[in-house]
């Protein structure tokens, strides 16, 4: 993006570096005192604007989250726009840099069973504290640090209640839903009633065997509403730092920091974990990540209502997201990656669960661990199966 004289300059380790974005970590070591009480080292990174301002929408989300956990969420040191010295438009980001630290994926597998359930307890105690951020507890820095980094658009004047900069803003749940599960291309049907319900109607399966339903009465709607708290939607290891630590019994770990508030919004817990659904296979394969975060985050799924017999407000919230994005994938037709997602869970043994809120599962048993090679040559199934080589 920048050119390659970026790559040899003594103060910059590029970590990617794309035609949009480039990453790096600044050293500012060689300087007698770093500017402004900066840190000796930081994250830097560069892309040209997109849609909503979702890089400066990120700043905002780490900063939040940071406020809350400063210890595990990278200080925001800065976050904005700047233009390259031929005039080109670019946002920017500068949060905390950890040395010695690296992704929890390169030593998720090695981990025993106990290492890893610590692991992940430690993670859903900091979403916790994440899910207390919502819109009835914000302070006045909370809003300032809203309004002032891109979450305002010329549609909607007030700061959002429900959405982030990767679906859009939205002032309630119904609008929320009606653009979120809006059809398009696929075989179903969206339908608001007179008393506002939302009605979720059609088939969403290959084989067109069931006819689905999920009605949104307006309970239901204003539930979601009042639920919507701060979610990560990618908390994976590729997003968590970690040092490795020697432990008596194998491989442990030092928890570092969360990272990568990209997809952060104001969500009812239900859209995280059916994120999680719908993404398992495509960019998640850590298969035994997604049990222990399933089964870890049952508890997130609180909802203000007794249910007598039907549907909670979070379930359906679910079914609607998971039922919409298999009609979607259906629609695509020859899309290598929905090809490989669905060889992925078949190679895995997953299956879907008795309801919304269990998300896929597998027999206890299974427990081999694939490596890249194995999903690379089901990446090159799937094309040779479409006719693509």
């Amino acid at each position: 993006m920048f050119g390659s004289d970026w790559q040899h300059s003594p103060r910059h380790t590029i970590i990617f570096n794309t035609i949009d974005t480039c990453e790096f970590v600044i050293d500012l070591t060689d300087r007698e005192e770093p500017p402004d009480g900066l840190p000796t080292h930081l994250m830097a990174r560069i892309e040209k604007p997109r849609r909503n301002n979702q890089l400066l929408c990120s700043a905002a989300f780490q900063k939040l989250a940071h406020r809350k956990l400063p210890s595990l969420v990278p200080k925001v040191w800065g976050a904005g726009t700047t233009r390259t010295g031929d005039g080109l438009q670019l946002h920017y980001l500068l949060s905390q840099h950890y040395q010695d630290a690296v992704p929890a994926e390169k030593y998720w597998d090695e981990f025993n069973p106990v290492v890893k359930k610590a692991f992940m307890k430690d993670i859903i105690d900091a979403m916790s504290e994440l899910q207390k951020i919502n819109f009835g507890d914000l302070d006045m820095e909370d809003w300032v640090i809203l309004s002032e980094n891109g979450l305002q658009t010329q549609e909607m004047e007030e700061i959002p209640a429900v959405g982030n900069s990767q679906v859009g803003w939205f002032s309630d749940m119904a609008s929320f839903l009606t653009k979120r599960l809006s059809p398009g291309n696929a075989r179903y049907e969206l339908a608001t009633s007179n008393d506002g319900s939302i009605l979720l109607d059609g088939d969403f399966k290959k084989d067109n065997s069931i006819r689905h339903q999920v009605e949104f009465t307006p309970d239901n709607l204003a539930l979601l509403t009042y639920s919507s708290a701060f979610c990560h939607n990618d908390l994976e290891p590729r997003n968590i730092l970690m040092r490795p630590r020697q432990v008596d019994f194998g491989p442990g770990y030092e928890l570092v920091a969360i990272t990568n508030f990209d997809f952060a919004g104001f969500f009812p817990f239900a859209y995280e974990t059916a994120i999680k659904d719908t993404l398992l296979g495509l960019q998640n394969r850590c298969a035994s990540w997604y049990e222990l975060y399933k089964d870890m985050t049952h508890r997130f799924l609180w909802v203000h209502e007794n249910p007598t017999g039907n549907e909670s407000s979070q379930e359906k919230l679910i079914r609607a997201i998971v039922l919409t994005d298999a009609a979607r994938k259906n629609a695509q037709g020859f899309h290598v990656g929905n090809r490989v997602q669905e060889k992925w869970l078949d190679r895995e043994k997953f299956v879907r669960g008795l309801n919304g809120q269990d998300g896929f599962v597998r027999p206890e048993n299974v427990d081999k661990v694939f490596k890249p090679e194995d999903d690379a040559r089901l990446e090159e199934e799937a094309m040779e199966e479409l006719g693509y080589i």
